[in-house]
C-alpha cells in the first residue's frame, strides 16, 4: 500500500499483459478481456464487450507461475467503472476498472507470488483510474 496522500488505492498496481474472460453474475454472457494492470484488489482492462458499472462477475484468469506456466485463478468482481474509448478497426472498445469482491485462499497465494515478481509499482498518474 502506498503512503502517499493523493494514492486512495488500498493496493499497489503492476503493469502486465493477461487475457482473461469474465461472465455476468448471474447467467450472464462471457467477454474476453486483456488486463494492462494488477492488483490485489482489482485490475484495469480494456473489452469490446460494454459491462455497466456494478455487474458482478465471475472472472477467469490464467496467471503465469514462477516458470510461466499458466495457473488458472477464479475470482469475483464487481465493475467499478466503465468508459468507451476510441474504436478500432471500427470497433467499439471499453476501458474497464474491476474491484475483487471475492479471492479465496488459494487464488490470493497465486496472485500474491505473480504480483511479487513483477517488479515497480507503478507510479500515481500513470494508469487509468
Amino acid at each position: 500500500m502506498s503512503n502517499r496522500p493523493e494514492d486512495r488505492r488500498e493496493h499497489p498496481r503492476y503493469a502486465t499483459i493477461l487475457n482473461l474472460q469474465a461472465i455476468a453474475v448471474p447467467g450472464g454472457v462471457a467477454a474476453d478481456m486483456v488486463a494492462s494492470n494488477l492488483s490485489m484488489g482489482g485490475l484495469y482492462c480494456t473489452s469490446a464487450a460494454e459491462i455497466p458499472e456494478m455487474t458482478r462477475l465471475a472472472v477467469d484468469l490464467k496467471i503465469p507461475n514462477g516458470n510461466g506456466e499458466p495457473v488458472p485463478v477464479g475470482l469475483e468482481a464487481v465493475v467499478v467503472r466503465c468508459r468507451e474509448m476510441a474504436p478500432i478497426a471500427g470497433k467499439k472498445q471499453f476501458e474497464l476498472g474491476l474491484f475483487f469482491t471475492q479471492v479465496d485462499g488459494s487464488a490470493k497465494g497465486v496472485l500474491a507470488d505473480y504480483l511479487s515478481r513483477r517488479g515497480v509499482e507503478m507510479p500515481v498518474g500513470k494508469y487509468p483510474a
